[in-house]
């Protein structure tokens, strides 16, 4: 009976420490207060897509509209009649030449296309020119062909007075092998006039055709 105090006292260890080792984990409490501003995670900004404007060095896109060259150019559209001389070569005796012509602003403002009718040496003929300005380039560019033959006439031009003055250089070949250059200056006199003169170059600036005409805008 003198080991039933020891053994008590060893059950009664056991127990608690049984006891003891299967009670649950106990975590701590998480804090509940809310972040500070500054501490709350932010979602990451979106890319924000470029333009030619972000970058200064960038060169700006041609704007496919028309503009106040385009606008000068318009004002040319009406009905015409004109009075032109022709000469061969610069001192040779002038023929004459009279017509029409109905100018028409076209796509929207961007052209001005031209059609004439007329007879010269006795004999019928028709023009097509198409004026333009071309944003990209800063230039202004026409297109002219006619009736006496199958080619065509492409034209680059500048102004220094702000379009009432245009003067166009160009190449112009009938046949392989003989180009001629060629040099046109539009004026506009007034709202109801204009005058256009052709130069062609055949061997020299002093060898080639001149054509003159004035326009005057019918009432």
């Amino acid at each position: 009976m003198t080991n039933c105090p020891v053994l008590a006292s060893a059950l009664s260890l056991a127990l608690f420490t049984g006891s003891a080792l299967a009670q649950p984990e106990v975590k701590p409490q998480r804090d509940q207060r809310p972040l500070p501003a500054e501490r709350v995670p932010q979602p990451p900004n979106p890319a924000k897509p470029t333009t030619p404007t972000d970058n200064p060095a960038a060169p700006a896109k041609p704007l496919p509209f028309p503009g106040p060259e385009h606008a000068k150019l318009a004002k040319l559209a009406g009905d015409w009649t004109f009075a032109a001389t022709f000469r061969q070569t610069p001192g040779a005796e002038p023929q004459t030449q009279a017509g029409s012509a109905k100018l028409t602003v076209v796509l929207g403002g961007r052209f001005v296309s031209e059609e004439d009718t007329g007879d010269f040496m006795g004999r019928p003929f028709s023009n097509l020119r198409v004026w333009g300005y071309n944003n990209g380039t800063k230039r202004y560019e026409a297109m002219w062909a006619y009736t006496g033959s199958t080619s065509m006439v492409m034209l680059v031009g500048a102004s220094d007075d702000g379009g009432k003055t245009i003067v166009y250089e160009g190449t112009f070949e009938p046949e392989a092998g003989t180009p001629s250059k060629m040099k046109i200056t539009l004026k506009t006199v007034d709202d109801d006039h204009f005058t256009l003169r052709f130069e062609q170059a055949i061997y020299d600036a002093a060898s080639g055709a001149v054509f003159e005409a004035t326009y005057t805008r019918k009432k």
